[in-house]
């Protein structure tokens, strides 16, 4: 008995060498001996210690306050100052900020063109103003905007807030060349100087101007004076209809019926802005107006407004798809025929 507990001894030792070899180049293992002899809940609670916590959850944004805050600094900045400067050395400045769904995103038809959600004020002391680029502007309120595209109608609160692009106006220039388009919008003899039909794309304007300023260039009737005196009344003409019906500033690339309003001398149209770099709340905010800071905020236009332009672009967008299905049509006619 005594030669057999011996032997066993032994091998109970040898073990023992073993594990504790083991667990000295394993460290979970050199875990599992350090923590033999002790407790359940003191095993888990120093098997966990080394693990790392979880930070609190993101609160979700609350899109809806955010606009309801921005529109009380604005009714309160709106009261408080006069457009451009006042006595105290400050400017406010008064926007219009306009969206569209970007291109490449899944087509909105309310959304294909540019439609008009809210009002923005900048306030800012005169030396300061150079801080307040139209992408800074943008950026800093980027959602407050896009909650107000959401409020123009309810099938739009579903619309992807990243997929949405900005444009900015001053207010001058909105109600002049937008709310105002009563000076060119009847003229359909306009679009017949450019022989086309009222309704018009800018992008058949201007092809349509330029077919036409080469057709009539001076240079064609060198050697037809007889001609000469038709082509240049027939030029004018274009020329005159092209000035109010051309695109202005930020339709050059783009067949924006909203963009083209007002013609050549819309130039204060923004066409879409990059917000890029723009978006991270600025120190000058938290600043006193004296010391270089400046004030931003926004109100949403009345839904009514915005009305006109989401139908049209809806009933744009069902005409457009239509043409497309009627060519697509004759296209597979022709392809069948050959």
């Amino acid at each position: 008995l005594l030669s057999i507990a011996a032997a066993l001894g032994a091998a109970a030792a040898a073990l023992c060498s073993r594990r504790a070899h083991g667990a000295a180049t394993n460290p979970a293992a050199l875990q599992t001996v350090a923590l033999m002899g002790t407790s359940s809940k003191k095993r888990k609670a120093q098997r966990n210690s080394g693990k790392r916590k979880a930070g609190p959850r993101p609160q979700p944004v609350n899109y809806a306050a955010l606009v309801r805050a921005s529109e009380a600094q604005h009714n309160k900045i709106t009261a408080q100052y006069e457009p451009g400067e006042n006595d105290d050395g400050t400017v406010m400045t008064e926007w219009i900020v306009a969206a569209r769904v970007r291109e490449g995103q899944p087509v909105v038809p309310m959304l294909t063109d540019w439609v008009p959600v809210a009002t923005i004020v900048a306030l800012a002391h005169e030396q300061a103003t150079h801080n307040l680029a139209r992408e800074t502007v943008v950026g800093q309120l980027k959602k407050e905007i896009s909650e107000c595209v959401h409020l123009v109608s309810a099938s739009l609160r579903s619309v992807d807030r990243d997929g949405l692009e900005y444009a900015l106006e001053p207010v001058d220039s909105f109600s002049s060349h937008v709310m105002d388009r009563s000076k060119y919008e009847k003229h359909d003899d306009l679009y017949r100087d450019l022989g086309l039909e009222p309704g018009a794309t800018p992008r058949e304007i201007k092809t349509a101007y330029r077919k036409i300023a080469a057709q009539c260039h001076p240079d064609t009737f060198a050697t037809r004076p007889e001609g000469q005196e038709e082509a240049a009344a027939r030029l004018k003409k274009a020329q005159d209809a092209y000035t109010i019906l051309g695109g202005g500033v930020g339709t050059d690339n783009e067949d924006s019926w909203y963009a083209s309003l007002g013609g050549r001398a819309r130039t204060d149209f923004s066409g879409p802005l990059s917000t890029k770099g723009h978006t991270q709340k600025r120190l000058g905010q938290e600043l006193p107006l004296e010391g270089g800071g400046f004030r931003l905020a926004l109100a949403p236009l009345k839904p009514e407004m915005a009305q006109e332009f989401l139908f049209r672009n809806a009933s744009h967008h069902r005409v457009a798809m239509a043409k497309m299905a009627q060519e697509q049509a004759a296209q597979e006619e022709v392809a069948v025929g050959v």
